[in-house]
């Protein structure tokens, strides 16, 4: 019987949409700061869970990507689209999904200057994908937004680095009524060069055997994790519908038993854990103040 790893520190960013489009889940603080209350007033009540959404899965998970083939951004596609690849690998090698192997359809985002995102999201949403991992740039986010809250498909971006610029974005997206938990983000602090971390050695030579004419690695080791969790937050549900998948993703990436890998997740999950999944980007968590904190860097092994 696994137990509970003890908590890390230096804990990787992941934004959530929520209200005015964004929270995050980011590096935890290891002190909380809060201002005294008032003698006299009332402790609020705890408000109730909200009950978790019907299932609207078929058994079969079916994964989406929206990443930059062309277009500005060009360069991260290949490494990202190469770490999806080797991620449904290692969860089918691992069982799948509730037994099921994982299928990924992948498309281009292009960048603003086109509709590519658009026409993609429409043609992973006939293929009746669950989850979408992409696109890797705030302004496409919050133009795919709405589509997203409309088809009940999470977006989960691996590379939005700048949450001013997510948010801004977000709430001056037209027509996203309700964008409440659509879009997530994995992000580390950005590099010299750009946006996403670079990988450890060890899956710096995963990835590359995964695709041998990788020439930028960037962005490689959040995109492998968002499909990693999409996975796991299906198993936690019970289901692999994109609301359940939504509602899950935190909690498989914050208290519970520290795991690195979809097996090791996955088993635990299957004994009943609460698990915490510490990825090939570094391990996640809630931050309760809601601000992004550099990443500690890529976790060793993956």
């Amino acid at each position: 019987m696994r137990t509970s790893s003890p908590r890390r520190s230096g804990r990787q960013p992941l934004l959530r949409a929520l209200g005015s489009g964004l929270i995050l889940l980011a590096v935890a603080s290891t002190a909380a700061c809060s201002a005294p209350a008032e003698a006299d007033a009332p402790m609020p009540a705890p408000s109730a869970s909200p009950s978790p959404p019907p299932p609207t899965g078929d058994g079969a998970l079916i994964l989406g990507t929206v990443l930059p083939v062309t277009g500005a951004f060009a360069g991260q596609g290949p490494a990202q689209m190469a770490a999806v690849e080797l991620a449904v690998r290692d969860i089918n090698a691992a069982g799948g999904v509730g037994g099921v192997p994982v299928v990924v359809y992948q498309r281009d985002s292009g960048d603003a200057a086109s509709s590519l995102a658009e026409t993609s999201f429409d043609e992973l949403a006939a293929r009746r994908v669950d989850a979408i991992i992409g696109p890797s740039a705030a302004d496409l986010a919050a133009r795919l937004l709405p589509r997203a809250a409309d088809a009940g498909v999470p977006l989960i971006s691996p590379t939005i680095v700048d949450s001013d610029l997510a948010a801004s974005a977000v709430a001056g997206s037209d027509g996203a009524t309700d964008p409440d938990g659509w879009l997530f983000g994995i992000s580390a602090a950005p590099s010299a060069s750009g946006s996403g971390s670079q990988p450890s050695p060890e899956f710096a030579q995963r990835l590359i055997g995964s695709d041998p004419s990788l020439a930028d690695l960037r962005s490689g080791p959040e995109t492998y994790d968002a499909a990693i969790l999409i996975a796991l937050a299906a198993m936690a549900a019970g289901d692999d519908g994109g609301p359940s998948i939504a509602r899950a993703l935190v909690a498989v990436s914050s208290e519970g038993f520290g795991c690195s890998s979809f097996g090791e997740c996955a088993a635990a999950l299957t004994e009943g854990q609460d698990i915490d999944y510490v990825g090939a980007s570094g391990a996640l968590d809630l931050d309760g103040d809601g601000g992004v904190l550099p990443s500690p860097g890529p976790a060793v092994g993956g």
